[in-house]
């Protein structure tokens, strides 16, 4: 079956405000470290869930302007515009797939575990 884009996605499903999808996790040269950023999620929290960021997410202009502008005291703006879609029945939507490699480097400042190249191993 063949993988569609975001905007075929968008053109075939008008309802949708946000589109998400999950990420191969790649080391510093771009090398796929064999961990994907749902299936760290999965591991690390038991959690069988798309990660809801900015990285891996589209957005119609048409939610935009309800999500904008985000108020002064939320902290992660990725959160907010995910959090706001999902009080809106039918507009979020979810690809299994990974579409993109979220690079991460050896000077990245991000501590959560789910970014992290080694798998997740749980006791």
């Amino acid at each position: 079956m063949k993988q569609l884009s975001f905007v075929e996605y968008f053109v075939s499903n008008p309802d949708v405000w946000i589109l998400s999808h999950d990420g191969y996790i790649t080391d510093e040269s771009g090398i796929r470290s064999g961990q994907t950023k749902a299936a760290q999620i999965k591991r690390g929290y038991g959690k069988n869930v798309i990660p809801q960021t900015g990285a891996l997410s589209a957005v119609r202009k048409i939610f935009l302007d309800v999500a904008l502008p985000i108020p002064d005291n939320i902290i992660g703006h990725d959160l907010w515009i995910h959090k706001l879609a999902s009080f809106f029945p039918n507009r979020k939507a979810q690809l299994k797939e990974s579409l993109q490699d979220i690079r991460r480097h050896s000077s990245n400042t991000s501590e959560w575990i789910v970014n992290k190249h080694k798998k997740i191993l749980v006791n």
